[in-house]
């Protein structure tokens, strides 16, 4: 067993509610406070993250016909490490990286059936848009479709895995429950989302200047060489800890959303 300890502490969830715009933001807030206070255990725990998954995925690859498709499946097992963490975090419960590992040990099956119904919307959904090709198609039908689509199956796959693991839904029920709470949610959402793109734009920018600066002294070996090598590192950093936010927001929203409250005992 890949993690020994109960869900911890212990949970409930109730049905979604309706929370204000703004806290849009402060899933962002509170995501960024919890990932500061160990943020160096934090950016491992990203790093693990993306090295487990990248050789789950090469592995599931080297199956014939269908490795593509074990790596979709799959997925969720791994997407819910992060809220785990974070629930554990938050409760002040001692940082390891084992819960990152925890969807192979709890509820797995009702994980993998979560990661085919995200396959199967995938590829409805490419279907779909495959379907305009060659039918002229106005650009903005195309952009629109593609936007409706790219909508639908996000927010089906958004909260499906915490439904799945915290609450103990079936992949059907959590895929519809998701899908519902960011319908109710969809103010939060859009502030959740601007502010991450204006985030991730203020992050291209800085990593922008550090190429411009490269650039500048290319002539300069021992100038450019260390500021290259600095620059890497910054933006490795900047991802890791990207990743790592992203995967406690996910889970400080659905706290939010579905009222996600400790209870007895639930033991993996």
């Amino acid at each position: 067993m890949l993690v020994s300890n109960p869900i911890d502490p212990p949970c409930r969830i109730e049905a979604p509610k309706v929370v204000p715009a703004r806290h849009g933001l402060l899933w962002w807030r509170d995501s960024f406070a919890l990932f500061h206070t160990t943020s160096g255990r934090w950016l491992i725990a990203a790093l693990l993250l993306i090295l487990v998954s990248a050789a789950v995925v090469s592995g599931c690859s080297l199956v014939p016909r269908v490795g593509g498709i074990l790596s979709t499946i799959v997925l969720p097992c791994l997407a819910i490490g992060p809220a785990v963490l974070a629930h554990r975090r938050l409760h002040g419960r001692p940082f390891g990286y084992r819960p990152l590992l925890a969807g192979f040990s709890h509820r797995f099956g009702a994980l993998l059936g979560a990661g085919l119904i995200q396959f199967a919307l995938q590829t409805v959904g490419t279907i779909c848009l495959m379907l305009t090709v060659g039918r002229h198609v106005p650009i903005t039908v195309f952009a629109g479709l593609s936007v409706a689509l790219t909508v639908a199956v996000t927010s089906a796959m958004w909260f499906q895995p915490a439904l799945v693991f915290f609450g103990h839904q079936d992949p059907l029920s959590a895929t519809a429950g998701s899908m519902r709470a960011l319908a109710l949610n969809w103010r939060a959402l859009c502030v959740h989302i601007v502010v991450g793109t204006i985030g991730l734009a203020v992050l291209g920018v800085t990593i922008r200047l550090m190429v411009m600066v490269v650039r500048a002294v290319a002539d300069m070996p021992s100038l450019a060489i260390p500021l290259g090598a600095i620059g890497i590192l910054w933006f490795a950093l900047l991802a890791l800890a990207t990743t790592a936010v992203l995967g406690v927001s996910i889970y400080i929203a659905f706290r939010d959303i579905f009222a996600l409250r400790e209870e007895a005992s639930i033991h993996l």
